[in-house]
């Protein structure tokens, strides 16, 4: 087990979850929904650490409550509450507050039918009223779990409250609850920018044998360590995609491989077997080439686009039988934890070979590059984060995209007493399920090992 492991996963998983809410938070923004707070981590809360400016009226002054204010500004206790103020103007002649407090009961009445300002200085005031509006500015909060975060925004589940995300018409509803899960896949594609930057693309057409297993098919067939694939079956193979869809297509009968093997070329014979995991017993490669930053978006565009939609249609290829349910199984955070912990030991590893290359490394440079696996689970976490909170389940966001629709075309919205229950119902299954697959994390973890 590597040290920095888990505090390698803590980060990635908590800055997933942290950009998810994110998208959530700049697109209730943009929407004018308010939201109440961003939490950082899972409460209890720790402490506050920002809050945004916002907005007070008393009768009909409109009041700017200053960024980071200290005093009380629940809506609950002082929305149509009379209240005192102390005032600040600015230079664009704006009223800041500096101080508030509820006004004395006896003195209610008199207040709300008259509210009073008063100039106690050159730019200072004071003011009584009923406070008409409460917008006290988004919380930020540090909390006491740190895997991930939450938006809280105005009115998510009454759609009374007005400003609020329940309120907002559907359209808006929608762009709001899709931005997290676009939020993730967006920071998946940066990552993948990073990785094939720094790595390169393949060669086209160039697919070389980087490794040959003990007692394989290969080994007995006569394959070595640097031999470059040429044809399977008299196919020309471009791509290692194409050479391992191949190799698998022909399984448990004979196929004949064109290979190169210095300056001359070779036919060999070998039966790839479909009772190994991998069938012909070979690792394949293709030398990395330095890439453009164009080349570099466009890859990263086209590997984003192909995860999703691979992580999207899972269930329905677990139905087809097109991959196992073992190979679908989900994984929990124990799961999680151990891939980040292989990903972590071979970037590591990878890295101090780089640092002091041996004759073997050095012989074949394209083989020993640096590996970036723990960059790409992250982009695979972020994208499995994203596409699950697609899917139409109540209480994830596909869902809540799901109960907006019928608001959208028919203009007929379903009942929020109906909505908040089944999102509540399936919030308790999801736990429940949550729990269960964590559990046969650590009574039956899945047997996940990194390629070569």
């Amino acid at each position: 087990m590597n040290l920095l492991t888990l505090p390698v996963f803590i980060a990635v998983l908590a800055v997933s979850i942290i950009l998810h809410e994110l998208g959530h938070y700049l697109a209730a923004r943009w929407m004018k929904i308010e939201v109440e707070e961003f939490g950082v981590g899972i409460p209890p809360r720790l402490f506050r650490f920002w809050r945004l400016p916002g907005l007070l009226r008393v009768g009909k002054t409109a009041i700017r409550i200053p960024a980071n204010f200290k005093g009380n500004l629940s809506r609950q206790d002082l929305e149509n509450r009379v209240v005192e103020v102390t005032l600040n103007k600015n230079s664009k002649d704006e009223f800041i507050l500096q101080s508030l407090r509820l006004a004395d009961t006896e003195d209610g009445q008199a207040l709300l039918a008259s509210p009073n300002l008063s100039q106690t200085g050159p730019e200072e005031y004071r003011l009584s009223g009923t406070a008409h509006e409460v917008r006290p500015g988004t919380e930020f909060t540090f909390n006491a779990i740190p895997l991930g975060g939450f938006v809280r925004p105005r009115g998510e589940n009454d759609p009374n409250i007005p400003g609020g995300l329940a309120s907002a018409p559907p359209l808006r509803r929608i762009f709001v609850l899709a931005a997290g899960p676009l939020m993730n896949l967006l920071t998946a594609f940066v990552l993948f920018v990073v990785i094939i930057s720094q790595q390169g693309l393949p060669t086209p057409g160039v697919v070389n044998i980087v490794e040959v297993l003990e007692n394989s098919p290969a080994q007995q067939a006569g394959f070595q360590v640097g031999d470059r694939l040429l044809a399977v079956n008299q196919t020309n193979i471009q791509t290692v995609d194409s050479a391992r869809a191949a190799i698998r297509a022909g399984v448990d009968t004979p196929i004949r491989f064109s290979i190169q093997r210095g300056g001359e070329t070779l036919s060999l014979s070998a039966t790839p077997l479909s009772s190994r995991e991998a069938p012909l017993g070979v690792s394949l490669s293709s030398p990395l080439r330095p890439t453009t930053l164009g080349e570099a978006l466009l890859s990263a565009g086209l590997e984003t686009s192909y995860q999703t939609a691979n992580t999207f249609l899972l269930p329905a290829l677990v139905i087809q039988g097109a991959i196992t349910p073992e190979q679908a199984r989900p994984v929990g955070l124990f799961g999680m934890y151990s891939m980040f912990d292989q990903a972590v030991q071979r970037d590591v590893e990878t890295r101090q070979e780089a640092q002091t290359p041996t004759p073997a490394a050095a012989a074949q440079p394209s083989a020993d590059q640096p590996t970036n696996w723990t960059l790409s689970l992250a982009a695979m976490l972020s994208i499995s984060l994203g596409v699950i909170n697609l899917y139409p389940i109540p209480a994830l966001d596909g869902g809540r995209i799901l109960f907006s629709l019928p608001e959208l075309l028919f203009r007929r919205r379903l009942p929020t007493n109906v909505e908040n229950y089944l999102n509540g119902a399936a919030f308790l299954l999801l736990i429940m399920l949550m729990l269960l697959i964590n559990s046969f994390d650590i009574f039956a973890p899945a047997n996940f090992v990194l390629p070569k």
